[in-house]
């Protein structure tokens, strides 16, 4: 086996230890959660049928917990296995403060129109009712809003960039591979375009700034704002499409090109100047 191959198997099993490392705490949690449900149900004196009737829903109101636990401990391990120095990775002098906003408006933009191209592709959403589930609770909304986009940053940008740099891969080979895994890792067909897209867009803030803090907070606004809409509109928000928000079909295109427009061309300038 050639060095080459040898460096693309390296590769690959970085970028699935990664995976593993953030996503198996998850499991862990959940098996936790379904074993102490079982027997807070039992101590209650429901049987063995009722118990598994109630067990979707008892699980539902647990994953938030589960999700905050786990993002918990996949940091926790990435620190003791110094993968990351979580003081360094978040130093507010590597920052570039004079172009935060710039910055947040251009990803903004880009994440509009990630969303849009994503609903424009129709896929199925598998995961929508757990989330819409999740979302109605304090657990729910810290795990989904804070928590879970914070771990997201620190493992997919902070860990696997930095593992991938250790390899030798360039600039945009660390930014194009790490935002493939960060969209592939979320396993849910309506989700997986929109994150690759964000991925890219928070791998530039990343590689440029080398500090996580505006990725974070690029993060937690994307993601609280989905909790919020979930809130507000409920199950009727799965039927609300960007062309009845902007009042048709040309108002979202229109919106869609110029939003593209302005998002690539201050990365472009962003990539080369700053």
């Amino acid at each position: 086996m050639n060095q080459k191959v040898k460096n693309i198997w390296s590769i690959i099993g970085i970028c699935l230890l990664v995976a593993v490392i953030f996503y198996v705490p998850q499991g862990v949690f959940a098996v936790m959660a379904t074993f102490f449900l079982g027997i807070y149900y039992g101590m209650q004196g429901m049987k063995s049928d009722e118990i598994v009737n109630n067990m979707p829903d008892g699980i539902l109101s647990t994953l938030g917990y589960v999700l905050i636990l786990s993002s918990i401990a996949a940091v926790a391990i990435f620190v003791i296995l110094k993968y990351i120095n979580l003081k360094e990775t978040f130093k507010s002098n590597k920052t570039q403060w004079k172009l935060a906003p710039a910055i947040i408006v251009a990803s903004i933009a880009g994440i509009l129109v990630s969303d849009i191209f994503s609903e424009m592709l129709n896929f199925e959403d598998m995961l929508g009712e757990q989330m819409q589930g999740m979302a109605k609770s304090i657990a729910g909304m810290i795990a989904i809003g804070l928590i879970g986009p914070i771990a997201e940053e620190i493992t997919f940008r902070g860990v696997l960039m930095n593992k991938l740099r250790e390899k030798g891969l360039g600039p945009w080979a660390t930014i194009l591979i790490s935002a493939f895994v960060f969209g592939a890792v979320h396993a849910n067909p309506i989700q997986i375009p929109f994150a690759m897209i964000v991925g890219v867009i928070l791998g530039i803030i990343y590689y440029k700034t080398e500090s996580l803090i505006l990725c974070c907070v690029l993060h937690v606004l994307n993601n609280s704002y989905a909790v919020l809409m979930m809130n507000l509109y409920g199950d009727s928000g799965k039927d609300l499409t960007w062309a009845d928000v902007f009042g048709g079909d040309l108002n979202t295109y229109m919106t869609l090109g110029l939003c593209l427009i302005l998002s690539v061309s201050f990365f472009n300038w962003y990539w080369k100047k700053a």
